[in-house]
C-alpha cells in the first residue's frame, strides 16, 4: 500500500456498552477460512450457550463481520488483504479491557487467526477456556485450560 493510500478498516462494533459491569466477558477464537460458512454457525452457537446458559458476555468475530456486511461464502474463503483487516479489528476488540477471556472453538489449532489470539490473549494475561459442543445430544461445555 502506498503512503498516500488509507487502509481499509473494519471498525469493532463490538456493542461493549450492552456488557453487564462485572459480568464475565469471553471473546470467540477458531477457524474460519476454509470451512463452509466461515464456520459462522459454530461461532452462533457457541456465542448462544455461552450467553443464555453460562451467563457470559460474548464477542464473536462472526457477529463482527456479519454486522459490517461480510457475507460468508460456500468455499469459506476470503481475500489476504480483508483477512489482514479483519485480524486487525478482531485484535483491537480482544484488547478491549472488558474482555477477559478467550473461548476456543473445536479446530482452533489449525486456525492461524486464532493462534495469534492466543500468543496475544495469553501475553496480556487473559483466561483460556475450550468450548466443547453436546453430541449425541448432549449439552456443550466450557473447561478452563492453562498453557
Amino acid at each position: 500500500m502506498l503512503a498516500t493510500e488509507t487502509a481499509p478498516t473494519l471498525q469493532p462494533p463490538i456493542l461493549l456498552e450492552t456488557v453487564a459491569p462485572g459480568r464475565p466477558c469471553a471473546y470467540l477464537a477458531g477457524p474460519m477460512r476454509g470451512y463452509e460458512d466461515h464456520n459462522f454457525p459454530a461461532f452462533h452457537e457457541a456465542a448462544k450457550h455461552l450467553r443464555e446458559v453460562v451467563g457470559w458476555d460474548i464477542v464473536s468475530p462472526a457477529e463482527m463481520d456479519l454486522a459490517v456486511g461480510f457475507v460468508p461464502t460456500a468455499d469459506g474463503e476470503m481475500p489476504l488483504a480483508d483477512w489482514y483487516t479483519a485480524m486487525r479489528r478482531d485484535i483491537a476488540a480482544l484488547l478491549e479491557p472488558r474482555v477477559d477471556r478467550i473461548v476456543f472453538l473445536p479446530g482452533w489449532r489449525d486456525s492461524r487467526g486464532a493462534n495469534v489470539e492466543r500468543i496475544v490473549g495469553e501475553a496480556i494475561g487473559l483466561e483460556m477456556w475450550f468450548y466443547i459442543p453436546g453430541f449425541d445430544g448432549g449439552d456443550p461445555t466450557v473447561t478452563m485450560f492453562s498453557t
